[in-house]
């Protein structure tokens, strides 16, 4: 079974990594988007940066969407990390770190 998703590409080539281009869409194989799946306060969250790739626009712009609209979006959608949170995050996964410019 073909496990892929199809996404826009956009605002962030510098990140597609793994990713077949396909015309203006690329494939991500499910694989990648489980990896950006984390459990926090019990609940299974992606980090903006990784969602607005998948959408294809900058994490800036999501979150100027997600605020400008905030009608249309459940009350529980976004959150923001405590610091122990985001600690946490970057212990399970070290990349996070440099990608944040923290190391």
């Amino acid at each position: 079974m073909n496990r892929e998703i199809k996404v826009q590409q956009g605002a962030c080539p510098e990140r597609s990594r793994g990713i077949e281009k396909s015309d203006s869409k690329a494939l991500v194989p499910i694989e990648v988007i489980e990896d950006k799946i984390f459990v926090i306060r019990g609940l299974k969250v992606m980090l903006d940066k990784d969602l607005a790739f998948l959408y294809g626009v900058s994490t800036k712009r999501l979150n100027e969407q997600v605020k400008r609209n905030k009608n249309r979006f459940p009350a529980d959608f976004m959150f923001q990390l405590t610091k122990e949170e985001h600690v946490l995050l970057e212990s399970i996964n070290p990349k996070l770190r440099s990608q944040n410019g923290d190391g």
